[in-house]
């Protein structure tokens, strides 16, 4: 007997369009501290996941080494390169006060995408001006390398874009923030340090890696990000953005998770953060007062293209005297003169005999497959839902349900067909009597960007389709909880049997899924042409998948 169906929109939110990099975006404080904590802990969560970093990689010996040194008016600077994993080296220009007394403040400080790195010396930018003046007025500054830049290239700067790297959270934004939390290690590793001290400023992609690194680490203690915090741009380049990042969040909820450290955002008149101090300000001062600390977080707006000039190294100097001492100014700026001198003697890929981009990448996989043969089921499954649904967002599909009695059933069959419901599966199942839900992925969405190139960055911001399909069932199994009897049958026809199978393993309660390991693969190649989903693989992949389905039985 054919029965009636009722045809269900879960959320119109599925038809909206993909946000980007470009999109304005808003953001407002919650109504309590108590919310904000928890947001903020979430937050912190998908920024590692993100980077490839929950878990993290252990923490190998640092083993630096100093590759000269140059004595420069009132500071020396010694050319340094720290080894943040096995193999991989980070370069930088340690600068020091000289005739310093006593604990001293430290401030990391990474560059921007400008042409000479952290060696750039212009009227627009001048990162050895910078560190050459906090270190004249009393601070320690480590100065170093992004991936592919100066003397740290093992690595390009762009790479990360191709599926099968995705599968494994592995781009140049995760070895940036690991790099920046092993240079905070290594500063922290110098007796002289004053750990209640430790601040961190840079420019442009710099300022990204400030306000992230600060995000997640609470050691440091004042940060100031320049021309990069905006609501209407998030970040250009591929070290700047990677898959599940900003899902549901934008670069200003980010910068908040300062609160209540303190915090200067320099911004300027002629780039993406001209509307500081009526847009991004207010906003992040709505989580300052959360803590009852408004004042701590402030901001100028200098007259000025995109940089790290002159009049904005000066308002970071004020900023850096008021919280930590740091007698710095404008008139104690003097670069070394020949900042030829400032690169690693030997370049360390030459030198220490450093693996390349393929044996990286390989270490990468073993030490996520080894986290993941210690993982727990719990963890193993927040870990494989961080994938499908970061930031808790909320799935939206369109289904046809037809009521009945008994256990239910969900179908999904994710080929190109004009109707999911009038597949021959889903007619057998809705002829019977059980409680029948079809999900139509046809009507479900639109695709995620006809051509990717149309959004930029667009998995930063949004699920991949087939994280989609899989939130879809979960949704649905939601949606059919306590209207139908005993464990949900799910039934899965072509690929969306993949969506299934993480769906069943994710389910916070028993389903059933009838499924074979020999019916999937589970290789990188395989997953990026049938399921992409970004992370996958890092959090265990199919095996992960059957593992939790297993142990639950």
């Amino acid at each position: 007997m054919r029965r009636s169906a009722l045809l269900l929109a879960f959320c119109a939110a599925a038809f909206a369009e993909a946000p980007g990099t470009n999109t304005r975006f808003s953001f407002k404080a919650p109504a309590s501290l108590a919310e904000w904590k928890s947001r903020r802990e979430e937050l912190k969560k998908q920024i590692l996941w993100s980077a490839g970093l929950d878990p993290a990689p252990p923490r190998s010996e640092l083993t630096p080494r100093s590759f000269g040194k140059t004595v420069g008016d009132g500071y020396t600077v010694e050319n340094i390169a720290i080894q943040t994993m096995p193999g991989f080296w980070l370069a930088g220009n340690l600068y020091r006060p000289v005739n310093a007394q006593g604990r001293l403040p430290a401030i990391l400080h990474p560059h921007g995408h400008w042409n000479n790195g952290r060696l750039e010396n212009t009227d627009n930018c001048s990162s050895p001006s910078l560190a050459s003046a906090l270190a004249r007025g009393g601070a320690i500054v480590f100065a170093y390398d992004m991936v592919g830049y100066n003397d740290t290239v093992q690595l390009p700067h762009k790479f990360g874009q191709e599926k099968r790297e995705q599968l494994w959270n592995f781009g140049p934004f995760g070895i940036q923030v690991w790099n920046s939390l092993r240079a905070a290690d290594y500063l922290l590793s110098l007796k002289e340090v004053d750990p209640e001290r430790l601040g961190m400023t840079g420019a442009s992609g710099g300022g990204t890696q400030t306000f992230i690194l600060t995000a997640i680490d609470d050691r440091i203690r004042a940060s100031a990000p320049v021309n990069m915090v905006s609501f209407i741009m998030q970040g250009g380049c591929e070290c700047e953005n990677t898959p599940g990042l900003r899902i549901g969040s934008n670069n200003v909820e980010i910068a908040s998770i300062a609160a209540p450290r303190p915090m200067l955002m320099v911004s300027a008149t002629g780039d993406w953060t001209r509307n500081m101090l009526e847009e991004e300000l207010p906003a992040v001062r709505s989580v300052y007062r959360l803590y009852e600390a408004a004042d701590q977080v402030s901001a100028v707006r200098i007259d000025a293209p995109h940089n790290y000039n002159r009049d904005s190294r000066a308002a970071v100097y004020r900023f850096f005297l008021e919280h930590f001492g740091i007698a710095a100014n404008q008139e104690e700026e003097r670069p070394p003169a020949d900042l030829t001198k400032l690169r690693l003697l030997s370049k360390p890929g030459a030198a220490l005999a450093a693996p390349g981009f393929e044996e990286l990448f390989k270490q990468w996989r073993a030490s996520a497959m080894a986290q993941f043969r210690l993982a727990k089921d719990a963890a193993l499954r927040e870990r494989l839902a961080r994938a499908f649904l970061p930031a808790g967002e909320d799935a939206a599909p369109v289904s046809r349900f037809f009521p009945g009695n008994g256990p239910g059933a969900i179908f999904i069959n994710g080929s190109a067909v004009a109707d999911a419901s009038e597949d021959a599966a889903a007619i057998a199942l809705r002829n019977g009597v059980r409680p029948l839900l079809v999900i139509e992925p046809s009507r479900r969405s639109k695709p995620l960007a006809p051509n990717p190139k149309d959004v930029k960055h667009v998995l930063a911001f949004n699920r991949s389709d087939a994280a989609s399909e899989t939130a879809d069932i979960l949704a649905a199994l939601k949606f059919l909880k306590g209207k139908v009897e005993g464990p949900v049958e799910i039934v899965a026809a072509g690929k969306s049997r993949y969506a299934a199978l993480f769906a069943a393993a994710l389910s916070p309660d028993p389903v059933t899924f009838k499924a074979k390991r020999s019916d999937f693969c589970s290789d990188d190649d395989c997953l990026a042409r049938d399921f992409f989903v970004p992370g996958l693989q890092y959090a265990g992949g199919v095996e992960a998948a059957f593992q939790l389905l297993e142990n639950r039985r």
